[in-house]
């Protein structure tokens, strides 16, 4: 049996972790995860990859995780911002 899991009220950032590891090492028996914005208030993704019908999510397809963090978003809700040189 295998499980992907991840946590409550997870961003987008995990739930395309989770889908990139679901499609490395094939489809699991059970996966969690993958509410975005039905759990939070703003997801900090500009992509959409939340759970469909019967709970039916797609791998993203782009470059790295397959989505863009929305930088105002991030910032919005971050309690320390700092740039890096």
């Amino acid at each position: 049996m295998s499980l992907i899991g991840a946590q409550v009220g997870e961003t987008a950032i995990l739930t395309a972790a989770a889908l990139n590891v679901a499609a490395i090492f094939g489809t699991p028996d059970y996966m969690e995860g993958g509410a975005g914005s039905y759990l939070l208030y703003e997801d900090i993704s500009a992509n959409d990859i939340s759970f469909g019908k019967k709970g039916k999510a797609d791998v993203p397809s782009e470059p790295g995780l397959g989505i863009d963090v929305d930088d105002q978003i991030l910032t919005k809700w971050s309690d320390i911002v700092f740039t890096l040189p």
